[in-house]
């Protein structure tokens, strides 16, 4: 035999026996694919009994291995796969709760181009807008030309031009030792997008008006004004802030029940905060000299820092690319935190000038919401006047007590001669427990703004 010979046989041989490598290969992932398809509870991150079935299911050890990826982002997606599958391989997926309509009827409504599905502002729910209404609504609010700037078209070039400031100013902060390079590959643009604008009603006003709200996740500023907020945190703490509804109740209870109850609400209070003022206020209190240092940053590096965080923020609404020239965006990471040192300077300010025959003798704020205690409800008045005097930004809304009832931050406030008591307060608006065909025809001709709630209404 000739040397070619052999190695064409040798060749052969190799050949077969990698063929039946993969055949085994083959069988091995065929056969655990069965197991897993003809175990019920394979996708469970429970470990069941022996004797447990699809009805009867008991629980033993704690999982170690998950079967599902350890990455958020991915264990969500494979959920909403199974989900989805699950529903969809149901022979019998319907209940005295859903049926058959219920579900068509859900798939028209998403299908309908005239309508707008949303959550409501405050509370649970579904809520199904006129389109062309909600459009004008939320256009009305940003032809304000004080608080908004209309630019035209979105386009790429601004985006980048803001990724290219912000990363220029990072650059030279690390430079400088000001930052270091896990902190600057932290803060470092690449990537971002225009905010989107969008708006929530509020369903328990009459009208239901909107609240704008932007989703500023993947803005170029965004990771800054993330950054910013903990460092700022303290200076949004005052005498008269509260930080939940169960702080306001421990203050409340301790009150004297023969003062009269209000509550006074600042008017859209994130578009009225005076930014440059505020940053203001910030610098004055972190610097109470020029040469004095914050977390290695100059008063005018701190100053350029707050400035790229929260000025000139660009959104699309509708198409249409804006920006906000004055006031926070609901939805920015420091909306809240500047809001509330701004409102805390201002109160300081009040509170110190405010004329003793009607000075409040209780007085607690979360963000825009302030309960307050005075002597008589006269004094109310007064306050109420005085107050809309203090910054031309700033208009207060007063709401007195009815039946020594006062409902403040989902709690209700009552009182009698022996004391202040508490309780849960639900705003009351309207509510659809189920959706089926015939109320979609009535729906689809009241269809303004109604609000849907219930297990049936997703």
């Amino acid at each position: 035999m000739t040397p070619g010979e052999r190695r064409k046989r040798r060749g052969l041989r190799l050949q077969k026996k990698k063929k039946k490598k993969k055949k085994k290969k083959v069988k091995k992932k065929k056969k655990k694919k069965n197991k897993r398809k003809n175990n019920p509870n394979f996708l469970r991150p429970d470990v069941l009994n022996k004797h447990s079935t699809r009805r009867n299911i008991v629980v033993s050890d704690p999982i170690i291995d998950l079967p599902f990826s350890t990455n958020i982002d991915s264990l969500r997606s494979q959920i909403s796969a199974l989900a989805h599958s699950t529903f969809n391989n149901l022979k019998t997926r319907w209940t005295p709760f859903f049926g058959r309509e219920d579900y068509l009827t859900l798939k028209n409504l998403a299908n309908d181009k005239d309508i707008i599905i949303v959550k409501p502002d405050k509370g649970g729910g579904t809520v199904i807008l006129n389109k062309h209404e909600y459009i004008n609504k939320m256009e009305n609010i940003l032809d304000d030309t004080s608080k908004f700037e209309k630019l035209g078209s979105p386009d790429l070039y601004n985006v980048i031009k803001s990724e290219d400031k912000i990363n220029r100013f990072l650059r030279a902060l690390k430079q400088n030792g000001i930052i270091d390079e896990r902190m600057y590959q932290s803060l470092f643009v690449t990537g971002s997008s225009y905010g989107i604008m969008y708006g929530l009603p509020k369903v328990h006003k009459t009208d239901v008006p909107i609240r704008p709200i932007l989703s500023s996740n993947n803005t170029a500023n965004y990771n800054l004004a993330k950054f910013l907020v903990p460092i700022l945190e303290p200076l949004a703490k005052g005498p008269y802030t509260l930080t939940c509804s169960a702080d306001f109740k421990d203050e409340i209870i301790k009150q004297d029940s023969d003062l009269f109850m209000v509550s006074l609400d600042v008017e859209s209070l994130f578009t009225n905060v005076p930014v440059g003022e505020t940053i203001q206020i910030i610098l004055n209190k972190l610097f109470p000299d020029d040469d004095a240092l914050f977390h290695n940053f100059s008063k005018n590096l701190f100053k350029q820092f707050l400035e790229l965080a929260v000025l000139d923020t660009a959104f699309i609404f509708n198409g249409v690319l804006y920006k906000q020239v004055e006031g926070m965006a609901m939805g920015s990471p420091l909306g809240p935190t500047f809001a509330n040192i701004f409102m805390n300077s201002l109160e300081e300010h009040i509170m110190d000038t405010c004329p003793l025959s009607f000075l409040p003798l209780f007085y607690k704020r979360y963000v825009d919401d302030t309960f307050v205690l005075f002597k008589q409800d006269f004094n109310a008045d007064s306050f109420l006047d005085f107050v809309n005097t203090q910054h031309p930004n700033i208009k207060f809304t007063l709401e007195k007590e009815s039946n020594s009832k006062l409902p403040f931050l989902g709690v209700l406030v009552s009182k009698n001669s022996v004391g202040f008591h508490t309780g849960i307060y639900r705003k009351v608006y309207s509510r659809w427990q189920s959706i089926n065909g015939t109320m979609f025809g009535y729906k689809r001709d009241c269809i303004g703004q109604q609000t849907f709630a219930g297990s049936s209404c997703m």
